[in-house]
């Protein structure tokens, strides 16, 4: 018997572990009290979501390999 492998994906978990990885600092994001946000999930859900679909298209055009860099 073969085993099974769950695919399922969470879009929005792997958006916010893009961000997470490829984002080190910003600015411009305010907590509760005014003061600079820390890069945190609960911030990073706050930003619209038009901007959270670019900054993850950005980065996967940004880390994605081209063909002549794939050996093909």
């Amino acid at each position: 018997m073969r085993d099974q492998v769950d695919t399922e994906i969470d879009v929005g978990q792997s958006s916010l572990l893009k961000i997470q990885a490829a984002v080190t600092k910003w600015e411009g994001i305010e907590d509760e009290a005014g003061k600079p946000a820390p890069l945190e999930e609960k911030y990073i859900d706050l930003l619209p979501a038009w901007l959270r679909d670019d900054l993850v298209d950005r980065i996967t055009s940004l880390s994605s390999l081209e063909e002549e860099e794939l050996g093909e």
